[in-house]
């Protein structure tokens, strides 16, 4: 298989083999293309995950902790409609990818104002997520959003040259039981993972599920005072 390498090309950074073929490069970009349209677009506003986040009964701006941000396509979208969203990344490789689409989507005027120019709003650490949530306390954030890597069910060259990339680069997410695990000791109100959608549960103890065409959001909500938690 394989090896891959970040490069510039046309003042994008992206990710290519080492062959060097120019089709083959992966990069991350909130200005065009099909991610960038939905975006301009409120794609999915008062979709599924909007609904499993809480958006649509929120009566304020949810704060997300973003546990996976991987290319940051869920992590832009949630900013968009209003959330304060601090995303992590754990791969040197694909947090530089992410760092550079948002650089570059800050310094266009019309996706900046999408965040309403608020640099406040969509935040990028690289981190370990289950080492970061041992520093945050329960009233830090209302949504913890997990997106373990899965393979996709979508047809296109483009996504399955995205998916061979994270394969070889990244390997696959073997701790995200553990991660989830992590995530709901955290204390946090509500845990949000993102699986396809005919897979099993990650985890016994759903709340609720919000279903699309292929993926689902399983919902995990913190028991209220007096309550047992359910294991579905």
């Amino acid at each position: 298989m394989p090896s891959w390498e970040l490069c510039q090309i046309d003042g994008a950074l992206v990710l290519q083999p080492l062959s060097g073929l120019a089709q083959g490069v992966v990069r991350v970009d909130f200005v065009t293309g099909r991610t960038a349209y939905r975006i301009r677009r409120g794609g999915g506003r008062k979709g599924e995950l909007a609904r499993a986040i809480g958006i649509p009964r929120a009566n304020r701006g949810l704060r997300v902790l973003d546990l996976t941000a991987g290319l940051g396509r869920d992590t832009f979208l949630l900013a968009s409609w209003g959330c304060a969203v601090l995303a992590l990344e754990r791969h040197p490789m694909i947090h530089a990818l992410l760092a550079d689409g948002l650089r570059r989507a800050w310094a266009d005027p019309e996706t900046a104002a999408l965040l309403d120019d608020d640099p406040q709003r969509l935040q990028l650490l690289e981190a370990d997520a289950r080492e970061y949530l041992k520093t945050i306390a329960p009233s830090d954030f209302d949504v913890l959003y997990l997106d373990p890597m899965h393979p996709s069910r979508q047809k296109s060259a483009k996504v399955r040259k995205e998916m061979q990339a994270f394969q070889e680069v990244v390997g696959s997410d073997s701790d995200d039981a553990e991660l989830l695990a992590v995530a709901r000791a955290s204390g946090v109100a509500r845990v949000v993972v993102k699986r396809p959608v005919k897979s099993d549960l990650l985890a016994p103890g759903v709340a609720f599920s919000q279903k699309g065409k292929t993926v689902r959001y399983d919902v995990y909500l913190l028991p209220r005072v007096g309550e047992t938690e359910s294991l579905d």
